[in-house]
């Protein structure tokens, strides 16, 4: 998974950290932290099924 903020970028290898993702779930959640998704049919269903 790729996750940027302004100032920085981010690579994070989901199934290694598949334990700890849980960290991600405030911002996910929080509908006032826009998201943009590319090209992520698989990441969509990922998130809908574990968060």
């Amino acid at each position: 998974m790729q996750i940027s903020s302004r100032t920085e970028d981010f690579l994070i290898d989901t199934l290694a950290l598949r334990d700890e993702l849980s960290i991600l779930n405030n911002v996910f959640t929080n509908p006032k932290v826009l998201k943009v998704f590319h090209g992520a049919d698989w990441d969509v269903e990922w998130l809908q099924k574990d968060f």
